[in-house]
């Protein structure tokens, strides 16, 4: 049994989850070390670069990728075997050690220029444990040259090269990214390898080329590849068109739904009768704009013929388009062929504002020929898929335009009939929900989507399986449950964010709520507090009525209990005293009052002398 091949040198990258970290690493992860990217007779021939590295690495296995996250939440990439915390910094130089190379990018994050510093600082004081020699690779940025002098003044086409890097200058802004590059330099042990990682700000493709045997992805220029770099930066940060096909029977509010999702995730509304009405209105307005030039042509004299001829031909072809069109909707009664259908509503789905931010489908394709002819592959591009198509048994589709959802209501012929005749008037009258051709459409529809193959097998055989909606189940004649359910399924918008003008109004109505807000809470703490006021005097005065009224109860009660006392003195006690003080008054003892009080008590009438004796 032959023996697993040994595991490959391990790589350390910064923020595997990053931009760069994660391109750089899934690029290695596929590499197998050793193998070059030049051709077997460049091979052979060498180069002065064969012997930069005295080590040379055997050619064995693949690199394994490990390193460090930039959001510890982020998810593992799938190329990385594993990943670190940065801290603490024992615990990844212990990590750092155990790799043969050290890759830091600083370029996308200034505060990776500490620990790329850290880092190599820290190994290059374990140089002597190393068993095997070490590559430490740190990625800068270019504005390290930012200020560095031209090599020659008078020619500024002149590049400079990796012979002038101890003479750049860096912009201000940019110093310790220049401070960085300097350390690693000093640290380094071979000065030509380290030489050779250097780019500047004005550099020749040939030098790179040359000299790292780099495989280009873009070597004719940005502009020839501009189509592959804004699919990388949508695809990058998150921007890909959402892309919505709506199927349903007259009256299931297909339309409505269609708007309503346009409106909350931003698309472009496409209704078939809309898109030709938008067609022939372009062609008539080029046919017009080319009477007037030529017009002012005629005034002004004559002009590149070139140019002329080019628009001529651009103007007959829309000449005759339009030409077509208007002959074809003659012969059919306002109707157009399949073929006219298919080809305006293309360069509708083909055009920029759809292919960029995205499109809801209202109610087209209707039959599976019609989305076959709507989203197959051009000519052109169809001749190089050939052997692939032969391959696979799935149709071949533009998945430039082809709907990435597909919804499909229902409903029964009864529940659509009920609530178009519920319908107000005023909503009915001029429009395609009159009762006779209402009927007929909903017999067309249910024709051609009673077939055997109907435009839902052909999404179908894509693998984009329609997710059918019964509105019937709602009872909900504006669809406003329908459409939350839809928007749940297809998820969070993904567009460009909102404009200049949607944010003024958004940050208008934030401040207009704002002050509503806190004019209403200043009302309320005002309207509170007068009521705690009120609250306060009503339970004072409550309290001053039961004072009064207490002292008013106490009152009575204490003439009442003083009631049979008063009495008892007027009738037993204060006729003896008046005989008393009559008696005292007569006789004039020395002291009255002991003879008052004798007097009282000899003459009471409740003691009975002769029971005392």
């Amino acid at each position: 049994m032959e023996a697993a091949a040994p595991p490959g040198p391990r790589v350390f990258l910064n923020h595997l989850d990053s931009y760069c970290g994660r391109n750089i690493g899934e690029f290695l992860s596929t590499c197998v070390v050793g193998a070059t990217l030049e051709s077997p007779d460049e091979e052979e021939e060498g180069g002065e670069n064969d012997s930069l590295f005295e080590e040379p690495i055997d050619s064995k296995g693949h690199y394994e990728i490990v390193g460090t996250l930039s959001k510890p939440e982020s998810t593992n990439p799938h190329f990385a075997k594993e990943t670190y915390a940065a801290s603490p910094q024992n615990g990844l130089l212990s990590h750092l050690l155990e790799c043969e190379i050290i890759l830091y990018n600083i370029t996308e994050d200034a505060k990776q220029i500490e620990e790329a510093m850290w880092a190599a600082s820290a190994l290059h004081k374990e140089m002597e444990t190393f068993i095997k020699r070490k590559l430490f690779i740190l990625i800068s940025t270019i504005m390290t040259w930012g200020n560095s002098k031209p090599a020659d003044p008078e020619n500024l086409e002149i590049p400079l090269n990796e012979e002038d890097f101890r003479k750049r200058r860096s912009h201000p802004s940019f110093t310790d990214y220049i401070n960085a590059e300097k350390q690693i330099a000093k640290l380094g042990r071979t000065q030509m390898q380290l030489d050779m990682l250097f780019v500047n700000l004005r550099m020749e493709s040939f030098y790179v080329k040359e000299n790292f045997n780099i495989k280009w992805v873009a070597e004719a220029g940005l502009i020839e590849n501009i189509a592959q770099v804004i699919m990388e930066y949508k695809q990058t940060r998150g921007l890909m068109p959402l892309k919505v096909y709506i199927h349903g029977p007259p009256g299931s509010g297909k339309s409505t739904i269609a708007k309503e999702l346009c409106k909350h995730y931003k698309l472009h509304y496409v209704w078939i009768n809309d898109v030709v009405s938008e067609k022939i209105a372009e062609l008539e307005q080029i046919l017009a704009k080319e009477a007037d030039r030529v017009k002012g042509k005629l005034e002004e004299g004559e002009g590149d013929e070139d140019d002329e001829q080019e628009e001529g031909e651009n103007i007959e072809a829309a000449k005759e388009f339009l030409d077509a069109i208007k002959e074809n909707m003659e012969q059919n009664k306002g109707r157009l062929d399949d073929e006219y259908l298919v080809k305006i509503m293309k360069d509708k789905l083909m055009s920029m504002p759809c292919r960029n931010q995205g499109y809801v489908l209202d109610g087209f394709p209707e039959t599976y020929e019609q989305a076959v002819d709507l989203f197959k592959v051009e000519d052109d591009e169809a001749e190089e898929e050939e052997e692939e198509e032969a391959r696979s048994k799935m149709p071949k589709f533009n998945q430039i335009i082809i709907p990435e959802f597909v919804f499909s209501l229902t409903a029964p012929d009864e529940f659509l009939k009920d609530r178009i005749i519920n319908l107000p008037e005023r909503k009915v009258a001029g429009t395609r929900y009159t009762e006779g051709q209402f009927l007929q459409n909903l017999r067309r529809f249910r024709k051609l989507n009673t077939d055997d193959i109907t435009v839902l097998n052909y999404f179908d055989e894509l693998e984009i399986h329609p997710q059918f909606i019964d509105i019937a189940v709602y009872e909900d004649s504006e669809n406003s449950l329908t459409v939350p359910k839809i928007i749940k399924e297809i998820g969070e918008p993904r567009n460009y964010g909102l404009t200049d003008e949607e944010k003024e109004a958004l940050e208008r109505q934030a401040a207009e709520e704002r002050l509503v807000k806190e004019a209403q809470e200043k009302a309320e703490q005002e309207h509170k507090e007068a009521k705690e006021r009120e609250e306060k005097m009503a339970r004072w005065e409550e309290w001053n009525k039961q004072q009064e009224e207490v002292k008013k109860q106490e009152q009575e009660l204490l003439e009442a209990q003083s009631l049979p006392l008063r009495h008892y003195l007027m009738k037993n006690v204060m006729p003896i005293l008046m005989q008393g003080i009559n008696e005292s008054c007569r006789i004039r003892p020395d002291d009255p009052v002991d003879f008052l009080a004798e007097y009282i008590f000899k003459n009471s009438p409740d003691i009975d002398w002769n029971k005392k004796c």
